[in-house]
């Protein structure tokens, strides 16, 4: 009974392609809906967002052409960076989606 009713919320991945895009433009009037009062204080980090190991990048194909090699404190990366702008108090003001190979200097 348990295992019937796990498994109706899941769905398959031809359904999860289809609605993603509907999906991630909700998501995204949401976080600006959240978004923090503007100071005069701000933080600003990134993050990277790896698509797939250093060694399969030459197969990879969901991100080909999108993804790119960037570096971060740790070593190099394939994939995306997170650019994340937040207030004194902790609240996010903005944020941003970059190929892997942005500076962070560069989007500041």
């Amino acid at each position: 009974m348990i295992k019937d009713t796990v498994l109706g919320i899941f769905l398959t991945y031809p359904r999860f392609v289809a609605l993603k895009p509907r999906v991630l433009e909700l998501l995204t009037y949401y976080v600006i809906s959240k978004t923090g009062e503007k100071t005069n204080l701000y933080y600003t980090d990134s993050t990277k967002l790896v698509v797939c190991h250093n060694r399969r990048i030459h197969g990879h194909q969901v991100f080909k052409g999108i993804a790119e090699r960037g570096h971060s404190s740790v070593g190099y990366f394939f994939g995306f960076k997170l650019h994340l702008v937040m207030n004194h108090r902790g609240e996010l003001i903005s944020f941003c989606l970059t190929k892997g190979n942005i500076d962070d200097f560069e989007f500041y």
